[in-house]
């Protein structure tokens, strides 16, 4: 028997050695940077936003871009794993949440 996704990613975020994060902030910074190794995104969910040119995630309700597929897109380049996932199969309240290739800065 597997188990969900969601609670593989609470486990994961609880071992020393691993960096996990769900914190949208975190993530975008990582993503700029290279740091993410698998980032997980809730299918339905939208953040308007966008990430700028120093990594930091600026969330603005007027902004027609999609928080979301800005960090997803900033994962890819480094050659991050992307997974578009149901909202169960994320930790309560978490529209995103990613894994890292090694801790961030700051």
């Amino acid at each position: 028997m597997s188990l969900p996704l969601a609670a593989i990613f609470t486990n994961l975020s609880g071992y020393r050695h691993v960096v996990a994060t769900p914190l949208l902030a975190e993530l975008a910074r990582a993503a700029t940077f290279g740091q993410v190794d698998t980032v997980i995104i809730d299918m339905s969910a939208h953040v308007a936003g966008h990430i700028d040119i120093a990594g930091a995630l600026v969330l603005d309700p007027a902004d027609d871009l999609d928080a979301l597929e800005e960090i997803a897109r900033a994962a890819l380049g480094p050659g991050a794993r992307v997974m578009s996932v149901r909202s169960d199969d994320l930790p309560d309240g978490v529209s995103a949440a990613g894994l890292l290739r090694f801790a961030t800065e700051g």
